[in-house]
């Protein structure tokens, strides 16, 4: 019962609340491969029950995330293999001149990516799209990659969309 995610997380006027699925070795609280003893005092930032803990069927657990600042919070998601759930439309670039070792984030040669199959990965494995669209934009160039495995996306109604320099926003479903 390793197998962990976070569930409905969401950004509220009040901070970051959500769902963590769990899973219990002994006296710890196990979030994927990271775990925390419980007779440890409270993780930075995070308030967890200590008594009269309950859990639902599913191993659902409340967790109140408001006292985390978000750039925490989204480190957490990462160390847990979490996907990071979008509030808004996110733009992607790639570029003949990037490297996939970049963050994706900024169109110039030290912040896009390099391939296509780089991104599509990127995406799924780190972003829970929602209902957002995570817009994906290719530079100049001739694009040949021989094949585009696209892994199956989180269970969310978001897009994935890749757009060729100059298309419209349009782009192609994925």
């Amino acid at each position: 019962m390793s197998n962990t995610t976070f569930q409905n997380a969401e950004q509220s006027p009040s901070g970051i609340k959500g769902h963590i699925c769990i899973s219990f070795n002994g006296g710890d609280c196990c979030c994927g491969s990271s775990c925390v003893p419980l007779a440890t005092p409270e993780v930075p930032g995070i308030v967890m029950p200590r008594h009269g803990l309950t859990i639902d069927e599913q191993g659902a657990l409340d967790v109140d995330f408001s006292q985390l600042p978000a750039d925490r919070f989204k480190e957490l998601l990462q160390s847990l293999h979490v996907p990071m759930p979008l509030s808004a439309d996110m733009d992607f670039f790639i570029r003949q001149d990037g490297s996939d070792s970049n963050t994706g984030l900024t169109d110039s040669p030290e912040g896009a990516w390099r391939t296509i199959q780089h991104a599509v990965n990127y995406v799924s494995e780190n972003y829970d799209l929602r209902s957002f669209r995570a817009i994906v934009h290719l530079g100049a160039g001739s694009w040949s990659e021989r094949s585009l495995c696209v892994p199956a996306m989180k269970a969310s109604t978001g897009k994935l969309t890749i757009l060729g320099c100059g298309v419209s926003s349009q782009g192609r479903r994925i």
